[in-house]
């Protein structure tokens, strides 16, 4: 389970709920958050944890430089995981030059307010 280029590659979570990101660099080793070590390089089947990976960007020669230099600032920071603000997703685009952010917690979040409106809207109708 290697692949030749950068990528940002990607796995199910444990929950079964959304996926867990990172970025596959040419050595084969991948760079990624976790809740246990933060932002850290990993083996491939360390990042994989038994389940399947998949490729779903390539990342251009010109912009793994700069994400080169970025993975390196940011193993320096040290900055902490946090799985509202730091997660892996924010990671990924923090490495990659982008604003850090966050989709599948956006999502998340939508769901929620949807699913507390439709409760409140019922609620209404019932008094």
């Amino acid at each position: 389970m290697y692949f030749e280029n950068s990528k940002i590659i990607r796995r199910p979570k444990h929950s079964g709920l959304g996926w867990h990101l990172g970025i596959e660099l040419p050595n084969g080793y991948v760079a990624h958050s976790t809740p246990e070590k933060n932002f850290h390089i990993s083996t491939m089947d360390e990042f994989a944890e038994g389940k399947p990976v998949e490729p779903i960007a390539m990342i251009d020669e010109v912009a793994q430089e700069k994400m080169i230099s970025n993975i390196q600032q940011m193993l320096r920071s040290g900055i902490s995981y946090d799985g509202l603000n730091n997660n892996c997703e924010h990671s990924v685009m923090r490495a990659l030059g982008d604003i850090p952010h966050s989709p599948q917690i956006r999502g998340w979040l939508a769901l929620g307010a949807i699913a507390l409106f439709v409760s409140a809207c019922a609620s209404a109708q019932k008094d």
